[in-house]
């Protein structure tokens, strides 16, 4: 019994760490995004004028495009990762519905002390 609830746990720890790596990607990623938009309006800023006052190296429509499309691929990606992470954790319960009821009431239970600790 106690072998399959540390599978049950191993999994859903394995996916909550692919889940947490999947997220610190999308905010390194995001970052490194501003970081490259804010060099270019800065360089862009200190460049000539062009025609109507527009700045001459900043194409801002194709930065914004390029933005929302590494949005959508990271969020993409993260939903695809979820939903996996899902259907393995289903799948577990499924096949071991004894082992998946004695974590959840172990898990509520801390979380009881946890909660009935701070009052």
């Amino acid at each position: 019994m106690a072998s399959m609830q540390d599978d049950v746990t191993r999994k859903a720890k394995t996916g909550a760490e692919t889940l947490g790596d999947d997220a610190k990607k999308f905010g390194s990623d995001a970052q490194s995004v501003g970081s490259s938009i804010g060099s270019s309006i800065q360089s862009g800023m200190s460049g000539h004028a062009g025609i109507g006052g527009h700045q001459s190296g900043i194409d801002m429509d194709r930065m914004g495009d390029e933005i929302k499309h590494r949005a959508q691929d990271m969020m993409s990606t993260a939903k695809v990762k979820g939903t996996e992470t899902m259907q393995q954790l289903q799948t577990q319960v499924r096949n071991k519905p004894a082992t998946a009821l004695g974590i959840a009431a172990g898990v509520g239970l801390l979380v009881g002390l946890v909660m009935a600790g701070r009052r």
